[in-house]
């Protein structure tokens, strides 16, 4: 099964949210917030399923353990470093 991650879109760089309005022409002020995150893959983040095991030992990986080593080789958001 392909993973809803695979490949997707890069987020956008921010939004626009409502910061009040004009008192003289009751026009809609809008502030500008930038992304605060860094646009990158999580799924191999943090520590893995289950027990232990000589090849991982923090656990089994979550996208390994989902049997998505196949698309997350070919998706342009694999991190670097990450032994499959």
């Amino acid at each position: 099964m392909k993973p809803r991650c695979h490949n997707r879109g890069p987020a956008r760089d921010g939004n626009w949210y409502r910061n009040g309005h004009c008192p003289r022409t009751l026009k809609v002020k809008l502030r500008w917030y930038p992304r605060w995150y860094e646009d990158r893959c999580a799924t191999w983040d943090g520590v893995g399923i289950g027990q232990p095991t000589e090849r991982y030992p923090s656990g089994t990986p979550y996208p390994v353990f989902k049997g998505w080593e196949g698309w997350c080789r070919s998706c342009r958001w694999m991190p670097e470093g990450v032994e499959l």
